[in-house]
């Protein structure tokens, strides 16, 4: 099973040709986990979850929609 972000990381490495375009950020407020997705230095996803890794999947999938939405 492919995960948003194997598929984010993928699609990013095609694109841009590097290893690190792709970076998150992760706060933990409360019982919530808030993550933010950068693509190149730029916001392309953000989500909250009970769990650092799903909200960063969650997160991921909301960048690679993003960012495909931006190269059409």
């Amino acid at each position: 099973m492919s995960t948003f972000r194997i598929q984010l990381n993928n699609y990013i490495q095609d694109i841009y040709r590097v290893n690190d375009a792709v970076t998150y950020t992760q706060k933990q407020i409360g019982n919530v986990w808030k993550v933010k997705c950068y693509i190149k230095d730029n916001l392309y996803g953000e989500a909250t979850s009970p769990t650092v890794a799903e909200a960063k999947e969650n997160a991921a999938e909301q960048a690679l929609i993003a960012h495909r939405a931006g190269k059409l």
